[in-house]
């Protein structure tokens, strides 16, 4: 029987995987902020948002979260965390990080960060068992979404990078069509447009996303981006998928 059949005796190396992960956290893990981490122990700040949820991920995954105190520190760290949200748009400051942002002084560009460190900042509360203190969307404010905003994403995107495009479109609408679902009926029309419009930066004999001019990391990976919101959350069907699978 080969060590691969063998799941009452896994060979020494696979026992020892959760002690190396767990060795690398306690290098990267704040020493202010129980469960708040750096990606590398050289960073610039001694925590982010981004870099808190990825590290606690990877501690859930190979089920050593218990390095994180439990008790009073680790509420203090849901406290703290929570109050980088701001009430009104319901996204999240990282003070440290965006003190080294290079566009902090661009308004738009620090909302447009502190979206994207909303989601982070979710995924390291629900580690712990914690959510955000106010809802929040894509668009909008924490009261709700904006679908017009929605549909204007999808359509002065920047296309030529179907990554970021398509994983901030793709959930775009994903955040509609729940709301939908929820009984927001108004919604509904936006998210068959937000669909449709998606879709059709579809390649019909590719299954990709994005122009076939485009280095093909992008249009793949765009295409898993779409693809991961639409058929893996929602259950949607997203068309041309043997066409990918032939391509890839």
């Amino acid at each position: 029987m080969s060590f691969v059949d063998d799941t009452e005796h896994p060979p020494d190396w696979l026992r020892q995987v959760r002690d190396r992960v767990v060795t690398w956290a306690t290098t990267v893990m704040s020493t202010d902020h129980a469960g708040l981490f750096r990606m590398c122990a050289d960073a610039h700040v001694p925590w982010d948002l981004q870099s808190s949820a990825k590290g606690l991920h990877i501690l859930q995954r190979h089920d050593a979260l218990d390095v994180v105190p439990n008790g009073t520190d680790r509420a203090e760290t849901i406290r703290f965390i929570q109050a980088l949200q701001d009430e009104e748009t319901g996204f999240f400051r990282d003070p440290l990080f965006e003190e080294h942002f290079a566009c902090k002084d661009d308004p738009d560009e620090l909302l447009k960060l502190r979206r994207n460190n909303a989601k982070w900042a979710s995924i390291a509360l629900r580690a712990f068992d914690a959510e955000p203190l106010w809802p929040f969307f894509r668009t909008g404010t924490s009261g709700g979404p904006d679908p017009e905003a929605v549909l204007a994403m999808i359509r002065n995107g920047d296309w030529t990078q179907p990554w970021g495009i398509g994983s901030h479109a793709s959930q775009g609408v994903r955040e509609l069509f729940f709301l939908a679902c929820e009984g927001r009926d108004d919604l509904v029309p936006y998210v068959g447009r937000g669909l449709t419009m998606i879709l059709a930066r579809q390649n019909p004999y590719t299954g990709m996303i994005g122009d076939s001019s485009l280095p093909l990391f992008q249009q793949i990976s765009g295409a898993l981006k779409v693809i991961g919101n639409f058929q893996f959350s929602l259950g949607l069907k997203v068309p041309y998928l043997r066409q990918l699978a032939d391509a890839c």
